[in-house]
């Protein structure tokens, strides 16, 4: 009997310590998000990288606001380790109040699938998708590599 509960308790022990907690899909996180949206929430978006600079068209304000990251984190290493001392290219969202969020954009990741970007005036470093930016950056002039298949 007292080997029957012993086992009972250690396979309620396993299925909380892996997270079951009744049927159903376990819960997932919001993605983070890097610049808030809506898109609506700015009068202006330009974009300037070595010497360049283009205000985007309010079409393409959809693609990065919000600008949604598959992650981020406190950066372990100095900002040039990701190609954000100095930054690549610049976004400037101008806000209707006058005021803007400066978004730097860095190195693509090791195989290319993520670009390292930082808001001016955070500690944190995201991982956005190079899909996501590489048609916006290639407006002034910087190319992001594809990654390999």
């Amino acid at each position: 009997m007292r080997r029957r509960a012993a086992a009972v308790t250690a396979a309620a022990l396993a299925l909380c310590a892996c997270g079951a907690s009744g049927p159903g899909p376990p819960a997932t996180s919001a993605p983070p998000v890097a610049v808030p949206g809506p898109a609506s929430a700015y009068t202006s978006v330009a974009l300037t990288a070595g010497g360049h600079e283009a205000d985007l068209d309010q079409s393409r304000w959809s693609a990065i606001a919000p600008l949604l990251a598959a992650r981020s984190f406190r950066p372990p290493e100095p900002l040039s380790a990701y190609g954000l001392d100095p930054p690549v290219a610049r976004i400037v969202y101008r806000r209707p109040a006058g005021s803007e969020l400066t978004l730097d954009i860095g190195s693509a990741d090791f195989d290319a699938h993520f670009v390292y970007v930082k808001v001016e005036g955070s500690e944190s470093v995201f991982s956005v998708a190079s899909a996501q930016l590489r048609p916006l950056l290639a407006v002034v002039g910087v190319s992001i590599s594809v990654p390999a298949s």
